[in-house]
């Protein structure tokens, strides 16, 4: 799900999803973890966005990180055990 801001369309052309999640709590622990390590993380919130409150707690939250760190991201991840979701292997 889109919306016509041309940014949002291209962030998934530069960036690599690595964690979905329904908590943005869980979110910012990924994020902060990789950050650690110097990998370039980006976070997207649906429920960043009014178009999006009908989703209520439906609405996801996606970590990504640069193209290029995602199978580091992952293993790193993995090592923590912070990727308990199959969605997320």
């Amino acid at each position: 799900m889109f919306c016509s801001n041309a940014e949002h369309q291209d962030l998934f052309r530069q960036w690599d999803v690595v964690h979905v999640t329904a908590s943005e709590f869980e979110s910012d622990a990924i994020e902060k973890n990789l950050t650690t390590i110097g990998i370039p993380v980006c976070v997207f919130s649906m429920r960043a966005f009014s178009e999006a409150f009908w989703l209520g707690e439906q609405a996801i939250v996606r970590v990504l990180v640069k193209k290029g760190h995602r199978e580091d991201a992952l293993r790193h991840l993995d090592n923590l055990q912070l990727l308990s979701d199959e969605l997320n292997r």
